[in-house]
């Protein structure tokens, strides 16, 4: 009992100290003992919501689409795509950017180029700080590509899959990591459908199409691995058999790709996290707004529900599940338009759901002026403490990058309180 006790007090004190230094306003953020931390697996308020974050400009991004990977020493790591060069005159399919990959660092973020002539694809981080990504790159190939960064800080690029430029070409790709080390990606190709790529421990690659369809199938997809490590995957169909109702699969090491109707109400921008038992969750942009889809143990009991509505509430949403059972999303809430500016005002929102009372908790992330949210992804530290990482356009009219580009502000933000009990600053 004392030694419960005084744990649970020791937390209280770190809980405590926390709020006393966010109300207090400084701009400088102390650290905790290691005596303070919360236990690992544990956030420092639990279902509380976090109510302040501190946000940062990463870099000035030419795509809208944001990667965010978080290691086991709890660094976040991002892929931009930055603007390099007019490679036009060189190959008519070639693409003006370079996949760059940002961390920060002690005088703020350091940026390393992974790869030229390519787009922001999907970012993982295995158990050892391994850090995965699938992209597209660009050219007279679109070639469907993995990069992997070794502990050392090393990039090594592999080509998973060639597709002819003006025949197919590859779609949003998506990764995870199973705890063996098989790498999972799983992308749209417009001439074959939504497939599935795997690569083995041994340094092995293997492609299969996991639904046919129209050249827009699996455009809009999610990934994720449960612990025996199958892959689940989330997808949107583009054909007169399926429609738009979101499809999901589960691949069984014996029977294969187990499929079925996730939602006949999702529109667009998916994603899709498995809990600790091994069922699915899965946020989405539908009719109604964002819409939450989970499944039992028993296949083909789907139940949904609306956690925000509006007119393009829910686009680009990010979705994760922590050991407890706790949803966490992300997505793009509609706040109004601005009539100066011409564009739609909103922000990103932040929602948690406890699977006790299935209440949802709201908050928005970042209310600032402008239009936030265009892309959000969203990562569980080893303490529960939500990541996020979004597009934001501005009110005013947005800047050009060279050659008519548009410039979107890659933005970073964390709770407040999370980057007091790690003791660490932001960039």
């Amino acid at each position: 009992m004392t030694t419960t006790e005084g744990s649970q007090s020791t937390r209280s004190r770190a809980v405590l100290l926390a709020l006393l230094l966010l109300l207090a306003g400084g701009t400088a953020l102390a650290a905790m003992t290691a005596a303070q931390l919360p236990p690992p697996g544990e956030s420092p308020l639990g279902p509380q919501p976090w109510r302040a974050w501190t946000l940062s400009h990463v870099e000035n991004s030419v795509q809208v689409r944001v990667a965010l990977a978080v290691d086991p020493a709890g660094t976040s790591h991002f892929l931009v795509g930055r603007y390099c060069c007019y490679r036009g005159n060189v190959d008519p399919y070639a693409t003006a950017f370079d996949l760059v990959h940002a961390e920060p660092g002690p005088a703020g973020y350091t940026f390393t180029v992974v790869d030229t002539n390519a787009e922001v694809g999907d970012l993982v981080s295995d158990s050892a700080g391994r850090l995965h990504a699938a992209y597209e790159s660009g050219g007279a190939s679109a070639d469907l590509r993995y990069a992997r960064r070794d502990l050392n800080g090393t990039w090594t690029i592999e080509v998973v899959e060639v597709t002819p430029q003006g025949k197919a070409s590859v779609w949003n790709p998506n990764i995870a990591v199973a705890a063996d080390g098989t790498v999972h990606i799983g992308y749209s190709q417009t001439a074959q459908g939504f497939k599935h790529a795997w690569r083995t421990p041994q340094g092995v690659w293997t492609t299969e199409v996991v639904e046919t369809g129209g050249q827009f199938t699996g455009s809009d997809n999610g990934i994720d691995v449960d612990a025996q490590g199958r892959p689940h995957v989330a997808w949107r169909p583009h054909s007169p058999e399926h429609g738009y109702s979101i499809r999901y699969a589960v691949k069984d090491p014996v029977a294969g790709w187990l499929k079925e109707r996730a939602s006949p109400s999702c529109m667009s921008d998916m994603d899709v996290a498995v809990d600790a038992q091994g069922n699915p969750h899965l946020t989405c942009h539908g009719g109604d707004g964002l819409l939450y889809v989970r499944r039992g143990a028993t296949p083909g009991s789907w139940t949904q529900e609306v956690v925000s509505r509006g007119p393009y509430v829910g686009r680009g949403t990010s979705v994760a599940v922590d050991p407890t059972g706790k949803v966490h999303a992300t997505w793009y809430n509609f706040r109004e338009p601005d009539v100066m500016g011409g564009l739609l005002q909103g922000y990103v929102h932040y929602g948690l759901r406890d699977p006790a009372t299935g209440q949802w908790t709201l908050e928005p992330v970042d209310a600032t002026l402008g239009w936030s949210g265009l892309d959000t992804k969203l990562v569980l530290d080893g303490h529960r403490v939500p990541r996020v990482a979004y597009i934001k356009q501005g009110s005013q009219p947005l800047p050009f990058c060279p050659f008519g580009y548009l410039c979107y502000d890659f933005r970073y933000a964390e709770p407040t309180l999370g980057l007091l009990v790690r003791g660490v600053g932001m960039p």
